[in-house]
């Protein structure tokens, strides 16, 4: 039984955490023709499938897909309710989280109502997550080409 924890432990860090943006083949180079626009995206990124790729949907794969666990949903786990801290960074960034209020602040009638109606179901997306997710993450998944 401790093997297969410890396996399966090896397989999450090892297979399904997303990687930088920019990961790739490293070269950053095209073909050498053209001016590259065609080729490279905001802030460098290729414009073509790299496995492992972070993503938020499947537009961010360049004909791939990106797979995940709530892929482009809001994420709440970084928001623990009723534990201790000094500043809304400490609630994973949700705004007006410190004083335990900070889903109520967002609109949502209670913690419960929030699990129920907004962790892991409000969309999300790389631009938008800090309007969306009130200062929440979003969760991201890896592309598969």
């Amino acid at each position: 039984m401790r093997t297969a924890l410890i396996f399966s432990l090896f397989f999450i860090f090892a297979f399904c955490a997303p990687v930088d943006e920019g990961s790739g083949d490293g070269s950053g180079e095209g073909s050498g023709e053209g001016s590259g626009e065609d080729e490279f995206g905001p802030g460098g990124i290729p414009r073509k499938c790299v496995t492992t790729r972070m993503c938020y949907n499947d537009d961010d794969c360049f004909g791939g897909q990106c797979v995940g666990g709530f892929v482009g949903k809001c994420n709440c786990n970084g928001c623990i309710n009723l534990a201790r801290c000094e500043d809304d960074s400490m609630c994973g960034g949700l705004v007006g989280a410190c004083d335990t209020k900070g889903f109520v602040k967002a609109g949502m009638s209670s913690y419960g109502a929030a699990l129920y109606l907004f962790c892991n179901i409000q969309n999300c997306s790389r631009t938008t997550y800090t309007e969306d997710c009130f200062g929440l993450a979003c969760t991201a998944g890896n592309c598969i080409c």
